[in-house]
């Protein structure tokens, strides 16, 4: 700053050998190890059967349609600033901008009627936190009316493999993990959370994620902890 610089060696590191493939920079000495397995993973959301896609609600080109009560044809909108603990909810600041009216043809463009993992596309320098997700299960969206629309600031991660490892709750304690969330500050230097990063973030393969949801099912948040160690290094736990 202000014409001064700080070096600092971080190790040395090679460009990723396939061009779209995206190259992760440690931001601190302590990253190094992170990173250099980070690396070494093939795995990413789409081989897990996830697919990403931006909220599609632009508010600022509906408001004549938005308002804070129901009325008829409206649908309950998904903002940002509700996802917070893992789950969706509603979010105080947004309750004045709470519902969209639909028009014809909105139901297949804006409406989102199945469980999602959603995350987060912008946050704030000050913000500890990058990564910001919550589990849309089918019990929380029947809370919500069993369908919402999200709005623009938003990804929406939904699972077209029944079968798959990685589950939505796994995905996002994996996401909520400061080993993922540090990875991801070593992905891009931006606050903003795009569905490419996301697309390219490092994901293990599939008998660790198997390792990793065993323990979060039989011993919840703690079972997650005490993998914390594992997940930082992303390597399976031996017994």
């Amino acid at each position: 700053m202000n014409g001064h610089s700080i070096r600092v060696p971080i190790g040395v590191a090679r460009p990723p050998a396939l061009p779209d493939m995206p190259w992760s920079l440690p931001r601190d000495v302590s990253d190094v190890p992170l990173v250099r397995r980070a690396t070494t993973l093939r795995g990413r959301l789409s081989d897990y059967g996830w697919k990403i896609s931006t909220g599609p609600l632009v508010w600022n080109r509906a408001k004549d349609r938005i308002s804070a009560r129901r009325r008829a044809d409206t649908i309950k909108i998904m903002w940002a600033a509700d996802l917070d603990g893992g789950k969706p909810r509603r979010a105080r600041v947004r309750e004045a901008q709470r519902w969209l009216q639909l028009r014809p043809g909105d139901d297949r463009t804006l409406v989102l009627d199945r469980p999602a993992v959603l995350v987060r596309r912008t946050t704030a320098p000050e913000q500890p936190r990058r990564l910001v997700a919550a589990d849309l299960d089918a019990a929380c969206l029947e809370e919500w009316g069993g369908r919402v629309v999200v709005e623009n600031h938003v990804n929406v991660l939904t699972c077209i493999d029944g079968e798959s490892p990685l589950t939505a709750r796994l995905l996002v304690a994996l996401l909520d993990s400061s080993a993922f969330d540090r990875l991801y500050r070593c992905l891009t230097g931006s606050v903003a959370v795009s569905a490419y990063e996301l697309a390219a973030m490092p994901l293990p393969d599939q008998s660790t994620l198997l390792s990793f949801r065993f323990a979060h099912q039989h011993r919840g948040e703690a079972g997650v902890a005490c993998f914390g160690a594992e997940v930082a290094c992303m390597v399976p736990r031996r017994a």
